[in-house]
């Protein structure tokens, strides 16, 4: 794709290295590692049965749908994701903005999305390119805000096709979309393309609308030749026009329940399921449009105490092989109604019949702990007010189904008897770093990437092949450290680890391919925060030690007063720019700052970064945590660091959430052992949620010290007369000791206002290059860079290009309680590597060699395996208390 002068050519394959980096990594898994074998077997065992089981790991699904050829796409927790491989992997298409308060979610292929990459989001984004690119659905008369309501935003039945939309002549098909919105029905004539036109509607029609609560949505659903539109009421109306008229099929009633969903029946010919909060009823279609239908109730699995139907599914399976699944939540259909009314949801199951047409089917029951109980960390999904299942689809003529959970996206290839756990959130990259390699350091860049709870991986990528333009295959990264798994050649490395520590930020000295020091945080929320320093790569236990301990233990804090927060978090591990000569590194995090003069052998406590006499935790006990000052997210140091000795932090006031938006620029100039908040006293308030802060010249430039920071403006995008997304700013106005300056925006062409994707900046996606130029990179993909000029708050020689979404998916992960999120695009720091830019997207690793023009894929986190979880596995209740004696409020489980 050309824009401009930029190639994007990201997806391009290109060269990955192979060597001794990948021997040492196989080998040890070799009967010669020096593993302490005992203690292998003991930490193998505590391994597997208990991995993840605290760190609370899920993805939640919110939307989903699945093509005729078994293309999955789904709306999780943060991110819009297909995969084209029964969900052995991910390809990310969209983070999703939720900034102006709507909550969209429901994702709707359309009949011939295997054809057409057609893809329907929320009822309001529509893609015909397989989510590459996304545009808003326009009213051909209503103008943008037409369908500013929730049916569609987060309803599959609020969307339906024309019968001959995917019909096997071409010259019969019509593009034709039906949408319902509160009391209004709306078709586009061409998939959405050119815009919807609201239908005129019966007058049976009409006067049901009328009656309903201004809350509820009207449904649909189409089979064989005509389309069919419910009410809450149940008054079915149905059009073989699409649209443009209506009968009447069966009348409205208060005596069977108020529907929540319609579907076709798919266990059978020519039948819809209507749905309420206790009952499904099956209509029948009779062949002459002169009978009337029939309704019979079906017969369901035993109810628990309190629960409601909120999920079902059909499914038409290989030959004459069907499954029907019905799930009922505590946490409630009645959000379908409006109401948020969430109870304990460990109670919650999935049932599956595989006699769903015929008159007393059978159901087998499971639980969540049955198959769903991984990563649980012990608490129900009622605690967030959602159920526990969510979605259920299914691959036409296949033994293939998926559900949707709260513990994330389940695949079963039996039609529903056994389910797998597919991972689509724990290899997510969350930090990087770039060092030399072991070996050919000047040629090869050795990427270190951590994940959200799966590891640390790593991976080595010639920088001078891509200086070159060679193209070769891009090639997994592989674990940063493995507790030797049982020897079988024949297993690849990934897959014999059972090393999956939370190691937040894992970095390699600036000098690694002679002194080999490597150094990683390890978090266990509310237990410890520590670094741990190795020699040989982390290859065994018996070569890490730990450095620095940052938890206060209960009788030190008792003697001294002195206490750590409940959170005492480590967030960033930063080498010194002149490492190689002064053998120092800094360490921050939420109770302050720490270094070392001893190349990470032993660290000291520096000042840290002291709140104002007016500052106040929000929920901080200061007389125990007071001195522990703001809790910092990220340092960046000034160009000449080695003469001028400056450096910038953004901290907050605490990690807490209350706090996070709380947040300083500050500035040492003697090695981060005072610091200066800069404060633009025209500011009503000193704090401003900063995503961001660097250092383009230092305070001996020319140009004097530059800072330049992204700041979000947390507003909602809507509002016209203020930007509301992140921005750049400029320090000008303020000379020594920067405690009153001018923060001024930096003038460039704005983007307009956000559309699916958030607008502005990310914070973890900004990179000063060795010539002293800016790149900040977008939440939605593309970048600018240039040269700041301090005086005139501007970019000179900006360049704009297109690029993966590099950066991240938000700056509140970096910054908020218990998770931390650290640069997502850096500079090698070895300055063999010309500036070569690394950034990651999701589990992809890219690296450019000409400033960003031109980017190419050259690593890839590989998914975990697909896996089966109980209980008995995980060795932990989901619930200890049997269900008579279950409280009915919330997350009392």
């Amino acid at each position: 794709k050309q824009t401009g002068n930029a190639v994007y050519n990201y997806a391009t394959p290109v060269m990955y290295h192979r060597s001794s980096f990948f021997k040492r990594q196989i080998s040890r898994m070799g009967s010669g590692s020096t593993v302490n074998k005992p203690l292998l077997l003991l930490l193998s065992i505590l391994c597997m049965s208990a991995t993840f089981v605290d760190s609370h790991l899920h993805d939640i699904i919110k939307g989903m749908d699945v093509s005729a050829k078994g293309t999955v796409v789904i709306l999780s927790r943060f991110f819009i994701l297909l995969s084209d491989n029964k969900g052995l992997d991910w390809n990310l298409l969209g983070v999703p903005n939720s900034s102006g308060g709507e909550e969209f979610t429901e994702i709707v292929l359309s009949p011939a999305f295997d054809e057409d990459q057609t893809i329907f989001f929320g009822g309001k984004y529509w893609s015909n390119d397989g989510g590459v690119n996304w545009q808003v659905f326009k009213s051909l008369d209503y103008g943008d805000m037409w369908n500013s309501n929730p049916c569609a935003w987060s309803r599959s039945d609020a969307i339906t096709f024309h019968p001959h939309y995917n019909h096997e002549d071409v010259t019969e098909r019509r593009k034709m979309v039906m949408m319902a919105t509160r009391s209004k029905v709306w078709v586009s004539d061409d998939g959405g393309a050119a815009g919807f036109r609201k239908l005129g509607l019966s007058s049976s029609i009409d006067l049901e609308f009328a009656k309903e609560s201004s809350h509820k949505c009207p449904m649909l659903a189409t089979i064989g030749s005509a389309t069919y539109l419910t009410t809450p009421s149940m008054a079915v109306f149905k059009t073989t026009d699409f649209g443009e008229t209506w009968s009447d099929v069966l009348p409205a009633t208060t005596e069977l329940g108020e529907v929540t969903q319609i579907q076709v029946d798919r266990t059978t010919a020519n039948a819809l399921l209507l749905v309420t909060l206790d009952n499904v009823y099956r209509m029948t279609l009779p062949s002459s449009s002169r009978s009337t239908p029939t309704l019979v109730t079906t017969l369901l699995p035993e109810r628990s105490p309190n629960s409601d139907i909120f999920v079902v599914g059909t499914h038409n399976g290989a030959g004459e092989e069907s499954s029907a699944f019905i799930s009922r939540s505590r946490c409630s259909g009645k959000q379908a109604a409006g109401v948020r009314e969430c109870r304990n949801t460990s109670q919650d199951n999935l049932a599956v019949s595989h006699t769903f047409n015929g008159s007393s089917p059978e159901w087998n029951v499971m639980k969540i702990n049955d198959y769903f109980a991984f990563d649980r960390g012990s608490q129900p999904s009622s605690c967030f007010n959602m159920p526990e299942f969510s979605h259920i689809r299914g691959v036409p003529g296949t033994s293939i189904v998926y559900v949707g959970t709260y513990s994330g996206i389940y695949r079963s290839d039996d039609g529903g008897d056994s389910w797998l756990e597919l991972d689509t959130i724990a290899n997510i990259a969350t930090t990087l770093a770039i060092s030399p390699a072991e070996n050919d350091g000047g040629n090869i860049a050795l990427v270190t990437t951590c994940t959200y709870s799966g590891g640390c991986f790593l991976g080595e990528v010639n920088v001078t092949a891509l200086e070159n333009n060679d193209a070769v295959r891009v090639t997994d990264m592989v674990p940063e450290s493995c507790l030797q798994a049982p020897k079988k050649k024949n297993i690849p490395p990934q897959k014999q680890c059972l090393d999956k520590g939370r190691y937040s930020v894992s970095v390699r000295s600036p000098s690694f391919g002679r002194d080999h020091i490597a150094l990683r945080i390890e978090d266990e929320p509310k237990i410890h925060a520590r670094i741990q320093r190795s020699t040989n790569d982390f290859a065994d236990i018996d070569g890490v030690t730990t450095v620095l301990e940052t938890k206060i233990d209960a009788e030190e804090c008792e003697e001294t007063g002195i206490c750590s927060p409940d959170f005492p978090g480590i967030r960033v591990i930063k080498y010194s720019p002149n490492f190689k000569i002064d053998n120092t590194v800094f360490v921050a995090g939420v109770q302050g700052l720490w270094s070392s003069t001893d190349r990470g052998l032993t660290f000291k406590r520096k000042s840290g970064i002291p709140r104002a006499l007016d500052e106040q935790c929000a929920k901080c006990n200061m007389t125990t945590t007071g001195w522990t000052g703001r809790d910092i997210v990220s340092l960046a140091f000034s160009p000449h660091f080695k003469d001028d000795e400056t450096m910038v932090a953004v901290s907050q006031t605490s990690s807490t959430r209350a706090d996070k938006h709380k947040r300083y620029i500050s500035v040492s100039t003697d090695r981060g052992g005072s610091w200066t908040d800069m404060i633009d006293e025209s500011w009503i308030v000193d704090h401003k949620f900063w995503t961001s802060a660097v250092i383009t010249d230092g305070p001996n430039s020319r140009a004097g010290l530059t800072v330049v920071g992204t700041m979000s403006s947390l507003g909602h995008w809507r509002v016209e007369d203020k930007i509301k997304y992140d921005q750049i700013y400029v320090n000008q106005a303020g000379e020594a000791p920067y405690n009153d300056v001018t923060w001024s925006e930096l003038s460039y062409r704005k983007q307009g206002n956000p559309g699916l994707e958030q607008g502005g900046f990310s914070g973890y996606g900004v990179a000063v290059l060795p010539t002293g130029e800016y790149a900040a990179f977008l939440w939605s993909g593309g970048m600018i860079i240039g040269k700041v000029r301090r005086d005139k708050a501007k970019m000179n020689n900006l360049r704009k290009y297109a690029t993966p979404r590099l950066g991240g998916d938000s700056n509140l992960p970096g910054s908020a309680n218990e998770k931390s999120i650290n640069e997502m695009v850096m500079v090698s720091p070895d300055r063999r590597h010309k500036g070569a830019i690394f950034g990651v997207d999701k589990q992809k690793i890219y690296a450019s060699v000409n400033k960003g023009e031109t980017w190419q894929e050259v690593l890839s986190i590989p998914y975990r395996e697909p896996r089966v979880g109980s209980e008995t596995k995980l060795g932990y209740a989901l619930c200890v208390l049997p269900p008579d004696q279950l409280d009915e409020n919330l997350c009392i489980c």
